[in-house]
Formats: C-alpha cells, sequence, structure tokens
C-alpha cells in the first residue's frame, strides 16, 4: 500500500494538519478536492483498510473530513459514496472510532505513508542487479 495509496494518503493528511495548523494557504481555504480513477479510490481504502474489495462504481468518491470540537481537539471522519440511491456512509479506520482524532488517524495510516523512497525501493536481494538503461 505504501506505493499505490500511501503518496495520496500522504498528501490528505499534509493538507489536514496545515489546516488544524492554521498554517493553511490560502488563509481561509475550506475544501480540497482530489481526483482519480477507480483504482486510485480502491488504493486510498485499502490504505485505510476499509477497502471491501469490489469493483468501484461510477462516480465513486470518498469524503474526508476534518472536525474541530470546542475544546480545540481535531478528528477525521471517512465516508463512502458507491452510489447515488443513498447518502454516503460512514467508514471506521481500525483502531478508532467513527470519528478518528486526527492523532490517532495519523498514527495509524503511519505505516502506509511513504517516507524513504530510496530505502522503500532498496531491493531484497543483495545480488540484484539493475537492467541496463536505454534499448538492449
Amino acid at each position: 500500500m505504501i506505493f499505490t495509496g500511501g503518496p495520496l494518503l500522504k498528501k490528505i493528511i499534509n493538507d489536514t494538519k496545515a489546516k488544524a495548523e492554521d498554517t493553511l494557504t490560502p488563509v481561509g481555504r475550506k475544501m480540497f478536492m482530489y481526483a482519480g480513477h477507480d483504482s486510485t479510490i480502491s488504493n486510498l481504502l485499502s490504505a485505510l483498510q476499509v477497502w471491501d474489495p469490489q469493483i468501484p462504481d461510477y462516480g465513486i468518491m470518498i469524503l474526508i473530513e476534518l472536525h474541530h470540537n470546542k475544546m480545540g481537539q481535531h478528528g477525521i471522519k471517512v465516508f463512502l459514496r458507491n452510489t447515488t440511491h443513498h447518502d454516503p456512509y460512514p467508514l471506521t479506520i481500525p483502531g478508532c472510532n467513527t470519528l478518528c482524532p486526527l492523532d490517532q488517524f495519523i498514527k495509524l495510516t503511519d505505516p502506509v505513508v511513504p517516507k524513504d523512497w530510496e530505502h522503500s525501493c532498496e531491493a531484497d536481494d543483495l545480488d540484484y542487479t539493475p537492467p541496463p538503461a536505454g534499448p538492449p
């Protein structure tokens, strides 16, 4: 999941943290919209560990909401809209409630968020030799 859903999840987390910490520019921005394909949706939901493997319907959509309570705490709610026949339904990240505290959400998703591409892309086989660049 680190190479499929992880990069988008990292972008979403960084944007969400900036909004929660009031460091987002432009100031006052209320929404981000990310576009992709059915594979983008299934990869992101897989990274969040909430994907029930199925063929995504046309127009499937994930909603990730940042909530702020009166005590200054932030939380995340995730919804899936996979049909126009009913409202989006809430998803629960494993290890959390439907409203997941932002810090806990970040901690739970940390294993699939890319950090060091060089290290992540290293071959496990110490004898591996990359193929030469260019035509054979």
